[in-house]
């Protein structure tokens, strides 16, 4: 069976079921506190950024390990050639393989036509 944690709403710690405050603001937003430590630098309007215990400072600066959060492999997109409607692939790759000036001359030529 799994326990349900919350995080702290100031210093980003796991709060334990029967742990933890519940501070509820006068626009009535809720905000979950690990203890009396982070309740009241909290209602101090310090900056979780600034102070060196919290969770948001060492993510900040890089110090907490790499265990603590794993980067998602992104999928790599693989080039994949195939037909368009109307032409084949060898027709492809034949214009592709002529000469630039040879593309240049027949696209005057059909411009001619027009």
């Amino acid at each position: 069976m799994a326990i349900k944690t919350e995080t702290c709403a100031f210093s980003g710690l796991k709060i334990y079921p029967g742990h933890g405050v519940r501070y509820v603001r006068v626009d009535s937003k809720l905000f979950i506190l690990l203890n009396g430590k982070s309740l009241s630098a909290f209602k101090f309007k310090r900056n979780p950024r600034k102070i060196q215990w919290t969770l948001f400072y060492r993510r900040l600066r890089k110090k907490t390990g790499v265990e603590e959060t794993q980067k998602s492999k992104t999928r790599r997109s693989t080039k994949f050639q195939r037909a368009i409607v109307g032409a084949t692939l060898e027709t492809i790759n034949k214009k592709r393989t002529e000469p630039e000036q040879t593309r240049q001359a027949a696209r005057e030529a059909a411009l001619r036509e027009v």
